[in-house]
């Protein structure tokens, strides 16, 4: 059952290999198996600092309301943030509860510029609340496409770790379903959670060497 790497992966070639892992179509069909190498894809976005996956766009406050919704595409960490309306940088708040600590009724109207901000859920909350719409640059890291056809290709995660990352967490996927199915001790899905977690450092080291990692 081992997992070998080294070469660029589509997403037909992952399906396979998890297929081949799992040994069992009828629960790793084609449309499980691609939900779960997409799953994995997203899990390492969140736990790696892909410099591919830092993205910027511009949000619109809306009139006499608090927040705005975030980009379609927004996953995480907002490090940079501008009032391109004004030219001023914004102060980021960490929590919606930080934010709310020096504007507890969101409702700061004297003011004529949009100062303040933090993101929250799929919303942007920010203060004050001008009377007339002005733009804010988000910095931020979006989610990875979505594969869908046989011929993509995982973004970010390095060529020669597409194997060895996605395989193992759809295999982790299909195999604890088995197990827990038939009440067995997890040992596969152990095995390959465990695979991939090591794969995980890999990919960290390799996109640390490629000068991946920022701090704002």
């Amino acid at each position: 059952m081992g997992v070998v790497g080294g070469m660029v992966m589509d997403l037909g070639s992952l399906i396979a290999k998890v297929q081949d892992a799992v040994q069992d179509t009828s629960v790793a069909t084609t449309s499980a198996a691609t939900n779960w190498i997409n799953d994995g894809l997203r899990e390492a976005s969140f736990r790696v600092d892909f410099a591919a996956l830092r993205t910027n766009d511009t949000v619109a406050t809306v009139v006499d309301t608090t927040y705005a919704s975030l980009p379609s595409n927004y996953q995480r960490e907002l490090y940079f943030l501008v009032n391109t309306t004004t030219g001023i940088r914004m102060t980021i708040y960490p929590t919606l509860q930080d934010l709310l600590t020096f504007y507890p009724l969101l409702d700061q109207e004297d003011m004529d510029a949009v100062m303040a901000a933090v993101d929250e859920g799929n919303r942007l909350y920010y203060q004050a609340v001008p009377e007339t719409a002005q733009n804010l640059q988000l910095y931020y890291y979006r989610n990875p496409d979505t594969l869908t056809a046989d011929a993509d290709v995982p973004e970010a995660i390095p060529s020669h770790l597409h194997e060895d990352t996605l395989v193992p967490y759809a295999a982790y996927r299909g195999w604890d379903l088995i197990e827990q199915a038939m009440n067995e001790k997890k040992t596969n899905s152990a095995s390959y959670l465990a695979r991939f977690e090591l794969a995980i450092i890999r990919v960290r080291r390799a996109v640390t060497k490629r000068g991946g990692s920022f701090s704002a």
